[in-house]
């Protein structure tokens, strides 16, 4: 028998060749200027919405908006251009972690870890299906999969990136290691301005 996966979400995965000896150098810089912001991060810094593509992160940012055009396409949105409404830096030392959260008001976000461990805290998705975890019974499953997941946990390192639907609920594990933990956050929007959406 077929079985036909529908009402999908999706979390994509690439590795990117980036210089991050040089983004680590530039978060610490940013942090020496820009006091921060707390919005689910207990603990550890978060700076500030940035909206202008600074030089310093032109080839990550390139990098990015190509993966996150190819996915939308992908997916079927061919005709809106893809738009970063904004980007911020995430420092996470021991003992930080990040609160359950979505990104609202965006349709696309992404993450890249300039400076990461598998053991400094896994980004755990929920899934969005409401009352999914009322139908799904706990320690059911033989093997945990799409189908059958009420979350599902990704590692960090150095170099991932994820790009996932900004209406996906999650949360970052504590950092149990004592280096910082670094990525870089991302939300994107859809131009549909001159296009005829129906």
């Amino acid at each position: 028998m077929n079985i036909s996966p529908i009402f999908c979400s999706f979390v994509a995965e690439d590795m990117l060749n980036i210089d991050n000896e040089d983004l680590e150098r530039y978060c610490y810089e940013v942090k020496e200027k820009d006091k921060g912001r707390k919005i689910s991060n207990q603990g550890g810094w978060q700076s500030n919405l940035i909206n202008v593509a600074d030089i310093r992160i032109r080839d990550l940012y390139e990098a990015v908006m190509y993966r996150v055009d190819a996915i939308n396409r992908k997916i079927g949105y061919s005709g809106p251009k893809i738009n970063m409404q904004a980007f911020w830096l995430n420092i996470n030392g021991k003992n930080n972690y990040n609160e359950m959260h979505d990104h609202p008001g965006s349709f696309y976000a992404a993450v890249y870890y300039v400076k990461a461990k598998e053991e400094q805290g896994d980004i755990v998705f929920y899934n969005p299906i409401p009352f999914f975890s009322n139908y799904a019974t706990a320690n059911n499953a033989h093997q945990y999969d799409q189908f059958n997941s009420t979350n599902w946990g990704i590692s960090p390192k150095t170099g991932k990136l994820l790009i996932f639907p900004s209406y996906l609920n999650h949360f970052v594990k504590i950092n149990t290691v004592e280096e910082d933990r670094i990525s870089i956050s991302f939300n994107f929007n859809l131009d549909w301005k001159g296009l005829d959406k129906f």
